[in-house]
């Protein structure tokens, strides 16, 4: 019968003896623990007896704990540590802002800032705000991804839904594509303000020249500061015509003596007929220009479009100083117009703009008059020519 027994007998007879050892190794801790908790509360005044083989199977049971233990928590504190870092990598955003872009003296730079999605929207808000240097209630801010086309559109940036759906993008580029992308938040100012073009100078030119180029550009500045050393200097002139007409004695002459001579009739030469263009200063003033424009209109002009400004108060203040025409309006600078008609420098400085534009507008007007009529005239038929033929 012994020789009939199954294996799952002869495994459970195997692994018995093991689970009974301990077992029996288990029991004697705890009473141990008992004798030990009875001896420290004085319940009992003796120790209790361990032998070797006891302290030798305590202490491989207090190693093994302990190896369990430890691997466990290094175990436990590594895979939380990765776990947390890569969260935190995949949480957080980097945003691009820039700075300066108010700011016309400086050029603009930015800054990498890097959010997560659990950081409170306003804080965002505030945050990028106080960077670009732009109030909080500036309304004309977006967003782009780096990895976007320069030519698409940049996307809103005003509320929180804004920002969560930047996020949102981000998450879905990242996610596109076999490897992970790297993908920054690009914020935009729409509408920043215009910088000045930086003037390139030579790493040749001395401090010499830098200080001469800048004293020539304030004198040349200072010198066309009225409106009157911007008018077309050329000088337009009438056309006189020199007709050279050859003498009738003379022609007979010579008809005769080719005659005599049985050659050929030599044809009457015909007058030889010159234009010269001759500038004379008489032209300047000529009776078909029109009449100069009245300061009064012109005022009722400009009073039209900016009506603000009110124009027509200063009527009386320039007719006294003897401003009548609009040339004479042009004659004299912003300054002028501030200390003796007293005019606030805003409208000084667009009454003067006024009056420089319809002043040039009519000088053009007046130039191209005369050059059509000295167009005219050299189409013209000459008179002289025909009676002589």
């Amino acid at each position: 019968m012994s020789e009939l027994r199954s294996p799952r007998s002869q495994v459970l007879e195997n692994v018995s003896p093991n689970i009974s050892s301990r077992t029996r190794a288990k029991q004697r801790s705890q009473a141990r623990r008992v004798q030990n908790a009875a001896f420290l509360l004085g319940v009992c005044s003796e120790l209790p007896d361990v032998d070797d083989q006891d302290l030798e199977m305590l202490n491989g049971m207090r190693g093994v704990e302990c190896f369990y233990d430890g691997m466990a928590d290094s175990q436990t504190i590594e895979g939380f540590s990765a776990q947390l870092q890569r969260f935190q990598e995949l949480e957080k955003v980097k945003f691009r802002i820039p700075l300066h872009t108010m700011d016309i003296n400086q050029s603009v730079t930015c800054v990498d800032q890097s959010y997560s999605e659990s950081d409170c929207r306003l804080d965002i808000f505030d945050r990028i705000k106080a960077m670009m240097d732009v109030p909080t209630t500036y309304e004309h801010l977006a967003w782009r991804l780096s990895v976007a086309r320069r030519k698409d559109p940049p996307h809103r940036l005003l509320t929180s839904y804004d920002i969560d759906d930047a996020f949102k993008a981000v998450r879905t580029e990242q996610g596109s594509g076999r490897r992970k992308k790297r993908v920054v938040l690009e914020i935009i100012n729409t509408m920043p303000a215009l910088k000045e073009r930086p003037v390139k100078h030579s790493s040749e030119s001395s401090v010499a020249d830098k200080q001469s180029l800048s004293s020539d550009r304030t004198r040349v500045q200072g010198q066309t500061l009225s409106p009157l050393q911007r008018a077309p200097t050329e000088i337009i002139s009438p056309i006189i015509h020199n007709h050279i007409h050859v003498s009738p004695a003379i022609s007979d002459t010579v008809t005769s003596e080719g005659r005599q001579q049985g050659e050929h009739p030599i044809m009457r030469p015909q007058p030889l007929k010159r234009t010269y263009a001759l500038y004379m200063e008489s032209d300047e003033d000529s009776s078909d220009d029109e009449p100069p424009q009245i300061i009064e209109d012109f005022l009722a002009s400009v009073h039209s479009r900016y009506p603000a400004m009110d124009f027509l108060r200063y009527a009386g203040k320039l007719k006294d100083r003897g401003i009548l025409y609009l040339p004479t309006a042009a004659g004299f600078d912003i300054g002028f117009y501030q200390n003796k008609v007293g005019m606030p420098e805003g409208t000084a400085l667009t009454f003067h703009s006024c009056v420089y534009r319809a002043y040039m507008r009519a000088e053009r007007a007046k130039g191209r008059r005369k050059t059509k009529g000295k167009k005219k005239a050299r189409a013209q038929p000459h008179d002289d020519g025909s009676e002589d033929e």
